[in-house]
């Protein structure tokens, strides 16, 4: 974890699920609603390319057309 703040400055908090009940857990809901908005992206909603790069690349677009959006 102390690496991850060393090279990017963030802080990793991993939360764990509860034992018994339910409880809601801070920004997980955050993370979803991102791989949920991935999953109207054609190019991201099945695993078409062959290299890691070109995911990325379609990830960064996907983002980038969210936010555009998001100024409209």
């Amino acid at each position: 974890m102390e690496y991850i703040f060393k090279f990017f400055g963030w802080v990793l908090e991993i939360v764990k699920k509860p034992d018994e009940g339910f409880e809601v857990l801070p920004f997980r809901w955050i993370v979803e609603r991102i791989f949920a908005w991935f999953n109207n992206y054609r190019g991201l909603s099945k695993d078409y390319e062959y290299s890691p790069k070109n995911s990325e690349g379609m990830i960064y677009l996907a983002m980038l057309h969210r936010m555009l959006r998001q100024l409209t």
